[in-house]
């Protein structure tokens, strides 16, 4: 949805639905995802797009993805059960996270989807696990990235213990398929990209010329939305440039590999929508104070990351029209004294009770993560050429 088509879908959905709702932009959406693939076939003749399932599940959107033809990528059990639920088939499924219980990776051997092991002992556990069910398990190994602050991330293998893990997976008899990182969540720029693959490349070109091409390299998501970066957020081109570059600078040959990323947040974050309406209005302490029917609890990045507000206007055409905008301190529905959406908001038209507020960029983890409290938890609507209906339930 582009911002003039906004207001008019608002009204005319809140005309049937009491608000707060989600609307989520099933054809933004697509439009993400074809970006996602044009940038990274550009590079890469073998390419796997695995969508992050903890970003967003609802069922809307991984479905499209199923049927669309891309990978999954999970992190737990019950997103497992999810992803074979929609139809992605087992062996286009990364099975990634810190903890993997041993039902959870029981399960996962038994379907045949890919591990991608965090730990030595996690490691162990799959080996055993595998022996005991005669399996052929696929295995990928989980590097860890720096931080930005030097530090090693609490996630994956050390390049100290590579050796060990190849030691055990050789003594098991069994091949690694694949190597993997993530640099993190919502990066704003492909740094940690390219230095993440100038430490590994010699890994990684030992790792390919041992299976003689026959592995995947996953470079994990973490591929920025507007929440980021909202003055100027990167194209997903020019990340997939800047890897195939890293690539290229450790004489990485892109024929001999299979590349694997996982975004989540960069494909649908940018179109979910919190759409809220005023109840009331006060005067405190000298200010303008706006009660909506919406909470801080249904967008918990709301200090974290950046939500742009539009005001949906009855009478559009008077915006702009007062001499001085008005601020109002907008205020949600828990009761919570913190229960603050947004300080200094400024509408250049007067708003009161009714007024339609739409919160942006909540698409991926806010979308997710919200939670009822006090009142019932909002429905969520998908929107498809300006037609929104009710999200499929799970």
């Amino acid at each position: 949805m582009s911002c003039s088509t906004i207001p008019p879908l608002v009204r005319q959905t809140a005309a049937e639905v009491k608000t707060p709702f989600f609307l989520v932009d099933i054809d933004g959406i697509r439009a993400s995802l074809r970006a996602h693939q044009q940038a990274w076939a550009s590079h890469f003749p073998r390419v796997e797009v695995a969508y992050s399932y903890k970003s967003n599940s609802l069922a809307d959107i991984t479905r499209l993805f199923a049927r669309e033809g891309l990978a999954a990528e999970v992190v737990s059990g019950r997103e497992l059960e999810l992803a074979l639920q929609d139809g992605f088939q087992p062996d286009k499924i990364y099975f990634d996270g810190p903890l993997k219980t041993p039902d959870e990776l029981r399960s996962a051997l038994e379907a045949g989807v890919a591990i991608q092991v965090d730990s030595l002992p996690e490691l162990s556990t799959v080996l055993e696990l595998s022996d005991q069910l005669a399996s052929c398990p696929r295995i990928s190994m989980r590097l860890a990235t720096r931080r930005p602050n030097g530090r090693w991330s609490r996630f994956g293998l050390l390049l100290s213990e590579v050796a060990t893990a190849l030691q055990l997976l050789d003594d098991a008899e069994v091949r690694l398929s694949g190597l993997h990182f993530h640099v993190g969540s919502n990066q704003p720029s492909p740094r940690l990209y390219r230095e993440t693959i100038a430490i590994y490349g010699s890994l990684f070109r030992q790792i390919v010329d041992l299976y003689d091409g026959d592995i995947w390299l996953d470079i994990g998501g973490g591929f920025p939305s507007k929440s980021q970066t909202p003055a100027k957020t990167p194209e997903i081109a020019e990340f997939a440039d800047a890897v195939a570059t890293a690539f290229r600078a450790q004489h990485l040959d892109p024929h001999h590999f299979t590349l694997v990323v996982e975004p989540g947040r960069s494909l649908v974050e940018d179109h979910g929508y919190l759409v809220s309406r005023v109840r009331h209005e006060k005067r405190r302490n000298g200010r303008r104070l706006l009660v909506l029917d919406a909470g801080r609890n249904l967008i918990p990045s709301l200090e974290t990351w950046h939500h742009p507000i539009e005001v949906v206007h009855d009478a559009p055409e008077l915006a702009g029209s007062l001499d001085q905008e008005i601020e109002y301190d907008l205020f949600g529905a828990q009761c919570f004294e913190s229960d603050s959406l947004a300080r200094g908001f400024t509408s250049p038209v007067p708003l009161s009770p009714g007024t339609l507020l739409v919160f942006g960029e909540v698409g991926a983890y806010d979308l997710a993560t919200s939670h009822s409290w006090i009142r019932q938890a909002p429905p969520v609507l998908t929107v498809s050429e300006e037609q929104w209906q009710p999200s499929s339930s799970r």
